[in-house]
């Protein structure tokens, strides 16, 4: 896509959101032009509520992602979601071809930042917009964090530069929430 520059996600990801692999979920892709993160993308027909409409769960899920993705990426940060708010402004339908958009709004401090997340229909019409607070953890702190045994499902991997070589970042998803920490990679 020209302008944009690609980020490239670890292929054995089986992340809903984002995972390459995982064929029941939204596979989402990402791209950014240094001030925003951007992904297109439709959601299956399996994914549907009520009436052919898209769940709520899953357009939170899109904002979540687009979001973290935004605070990883144009940030170089490992990220946790500390907070989100969700507004539903239109009626989304599987199927139909959707931009998810996320930015970071304002660096609230060394350890936060306030993040902002959009998605708009085919009409350009923004159908749903979040705001969320994403907690930031420097690189020394998240190597503290190695030895943590978090109770939690790994679903997705990637090599991002800056944050120092023989490691990756991993992410975690609980409750709708992004737990993110480094290990050595293998």
């Amino acid at each position: 896509i020209k302008g944009l520059k690609k980020i490239t996600i670890s292929d054995n990801s089986n992340c809903f959101a984002c995972g390459s692999i995982n064929s029941c979920g939204l596979q989402m892709q990402f791209y950014s032009h240094e001030q925003s993160v951007i992904s297109w993308l439709s959601v299956p027909n399996h994914l549907c509520g009520w009436d052919n409409l898209i769940h709520g769960v899953v357009i939170s899920t899109i904002l979540d992602e687009i979001m973290s993705w935004s605070a990883i990426y144009l940030l170089k940060k490992i990220i946790l979601t500390k907070s989100m708010t969700i507004d539903f402004m239109k009626p989304i339908y599987v199927g139909t071809k959707l931009k998810a958009v996320g930015m970071v709004s304002k660096q609230i401090s060394e350890r936060e930042a306030l993040m902002e997340g959009f998605l708009y229909n085919e009409a350009e019409e923004i159908c749903a917009k979040s705001r969320g607070t994403y907690v930031l953890f420097e690189t020394k702190v998240a190597k503290k964090m190695v030895g943590l045994n978090f109770m939690i499902f790994l679903l997705s991997s990637l090599n991002l530069r800056g944050l120092g070589s023989g490691f990756r970042v991993q992410r975690f998803w609980v409750l709708n929430s992004d737990i993110c920490h480094l290990r050595a990679a293998s």
